[in-house]
């Protein structure tokens, strides 16, 4: 089974969660895993204006023997067009992704590219899996939250409009996940 999933975090530098372990363990028994991230440390780092594509092969946080390949699109850092130009090299990478090999099962994780890979995976006639994992708008750009605040002129406004795709996610997807807040022994 081939397994595409997209993200809004850093899965090399973060912390290891429930897909990091989910993923890998599929790998491990099977299942050919690629997953698209987004280095959302990137503005605290020195590096070029375009930072070039990267793959890398045979990521592990849990299981040394997985086989999870992390694809970092390639995108400008420069804060005004730096989110928009990850969305475009996501577009790419699901493309090229399709054309090489095309996934059984694409699994959202996010919110902007999780529409993004719900509109692919609809277009392909593959599955959508979303999923939740908790509040994600919570997690968006501060600039992107500040500006919804500013065009609605309230604190929770900006919220609401990222929010506004989760429940959209979660009616279009083939299956939704919920993972609830809870330590799962390593050993299980």
């Amino acid at each position: 089974m081939r397994i595409l999933a997209t993200q809004e975090t850093d899965w090399l530098a973060r912390n290891p969660i429930v897909h990091h372990r989910l993923l890998e363990w599929l790998s491990t028994h099977g299942a050919d895993v690629t997953v698209i991230d987004y280095d959302i440390d990137w503005a605290k780092r020195s590096g070029p204006v375009v930072e070039p594509r990267r793959e890398i092969k045979g990521v592990h946080k849990y299981f040394a023997d997985s086989r999870v390949v992390v694809v970092r699109p390639a995108m400008l850092r420069w804060r005004p067009l730096a989110r928009l130009s990850w969305l475009l090299g996501n577009v790419r990478e699901l493309r090229r992704l399709f054309r090489r090999e095309p996934p059984d099962v694409l699994v959202g994780y996010g919110i902007s590219n999780a529409l993004l890979t719900l509109i692919v995976a609809r277009l392909a006639g593959r599955r959508f899996v979303y999923h939740v994992m908790d509040a994600l708008h919570t997690h968006a750009d501060g600039a992107v939250a500040r500006g919804g605040r500013q065009v609605h002129g309230r604190t929770r406004a900006g919220q609401r409009l990222l929010q506004a795709p989760a429940p959209l996610l979660q009616r279009r997807a083939a299956q939704v996940l919920v993972a609830q807040r809870q330590q799962i022994p390593h050993d299980q």
